[in-house]
């Protein structure tokens, strides 16, 4: 998979560095007001993608303008808690796993582009257990696959009685 998947690419997608070739790290939290999210996910319902797809096809096509290229690479942390694992839920650990992402631009369509990466994303949550070094090997690359990543997480802010907002979730058990 991860050979057919990353064959072809010359190298890890770089974030524009310094002058002085220096990169900079930095994090950078996106909160979207309740309209924008509403037309977002619409256009996920409407073209049956994740949320999580179209986020990583904006930050793909972002680093395409940034670089002036038409096939980028990034890091993408996932859980690494796949469906086939036998009694997950009863598991304790770190089952996170950081993955190459690759997004390459599909002609005029962007809507083929995010079918594309979801259909990408399907594949990968089956082969996503491997180590990144694993993968590299396995894709035969001769380069670094990413030098940054980016995290996705969808959980809601809530307002608590003082009108602090924070981010909120749930458990459910069955």
């Amino acid at each position: 998979f991860w050979q057919s998947y990353l064959g072809g690419t010359k190298q890890g997608t770089i974030i524009l560095r310094t002058a002085s070739g220096v990169s900079q790290q930095c994090t950078e939290k996106v909160v979207i007001d309740e309209v924008t999210l509403s037309q977002i996910n619409k256009y996920c319902q409407n073209h049956d993608i994740t949320l999580s797809t179209y986020v990583q096809a904006a930050w793909g096509n972002s680093l395409m303008e940034l670089n002036g290229t038409e096939d980028v690479t990034f890091g993408y942390t996932m859980s690494g808690r796949s469906e086939e694992l036998v009694d997950m839920e009863n598991m304790v650990g770190n089952f996170i796993n950081t993955i190459p992402i690759r997004i390459r631009r599909l002609g005029e369509q962007g809507n083929d582009q995010v079918q594309q990466l979801q259909e990408d994303n399907i594949q990968i949550q089956k082969y996503g257990y491997l180590s990144l070094g694993e993968i590299q090997q396995a894709a035969r690359l001769r380069h670094m696959a990413f030098d940054h990543f980016i995290t996705f997480q969808n959980m809601p802010l809530v307002e608590n009685k003082l009108g602090i907002k924070a981010i909120g979730g749930h458990n459910k058990s069955i």
